[in-house]
């Protein structure tokens, strides 16, 4: 009599749950160290900025660069990020399909945009967790770093700035511009009117962020100048002293 030997059930959950393993479906909200020890060759690793601030929500663009193996599951790239009590967990996935931030398709990096609103000056730690066809552990990256810096507090300075100018203090105001940028600005406002210059830095509100680099950055405003309510950009510079400074003040015209 002929017998047909059928696979056993414990070797058919071993295949599926290497196969959850390897397909990115685990290891869900949280991470286990201990279940991810294979080291992840990295080729290179962005964060665009590459400094946020304290207090101010940005979105960061983060990238890995790492060779596509044919057993890559590409759908397995995930971001971890350890914790102060050094629990670890998944705060997304990255992309190589063209979406999410990402460049090019299919080109070994990595993408996805991550907002990020940090209370506190600290620095966070992120390591990079993917996942192979064929191997019942992830393999985990090393360690990467992104600085949080404590808030420049620009509104607090724009609003020193503007106050001074509303009360015809120039001289007050410019100790609030780089020191190249001081002559100019001092003639400008000078040839303007302090009259009128008051005027209008009287009217100035709606201060918003619209980027935030590593020593740069730029606000826009509104002010009301000869009774017409217009744009206006202010960009900050980061001195080497480590003091935040306006570099220039444009206001778009009619």
């Amino acid at each position: 009599m002929h017998y047909t030997r059928r696979p056993s059930y414990a070797l058919i959950l071993l295949a599926g749950l290497v196969l959850l393993l390897g397909s990115g479906v685990l290891p869900g909200p949280s991470f286990q160290a201990d279940a991810a020890d294979i080291p992840l060759k990295v080729y290179r690793v962005s964060f665009a900025p590459e400094v946020i601030y304290a207090g101010i929500p940005m979105d960061v663009t983060i990238s890995l660069s790492i060779n596509t193996e044919p057993t890559l599951i590409p759908e397995s790239v995930n971001l971890i990020r350890t914790n102060p009590d050094n629990t670890k967990k998944v705060v997304t996935r990255l992309y190589d399909d063209g979406t999410h931030g990402d460049a090019t398709p299919a080109n070994g990096i990595f993408t996805n945009n991550v907002p990020l609103n940090e209370p506190q000056p600290t620095t966070l730690k992120f390591q990079f967790s993917v996942g192979y066809k064929g191997e019942l552990k992830r393999r985990l990256s090393d360690v990467y770093t992104l600085e949080v810096r404590a808030n420049p507090n620009f509104e607090g300075i724009w609003k020193q700035m503007t106050e001074k100018l509303a009360n015809k203090d120039l001289e007050g105001a410019l100790q609030y511009f780089r020191t190249e940028r001081r002559d100019f600005y001092r003639e400008a406002f000078t040839r303007r009117g302090l009259e009128k210059v008051a005027s209008e830095f009287k009217s100035v509100r709606d201060f918003n962020l619209r980027y935030l680099l590593a020593e740069s950055a730029e606000f826009a405003f509104t002010i009301t100048r000869e009774g017409i309510d217009r744009t206006g950009d202010v960009l900050f510079w980061l001195e080497n002293s480590g003091v935040w400074l306006i570099g220039e003040i444009g206001v778009a015209r009619r």
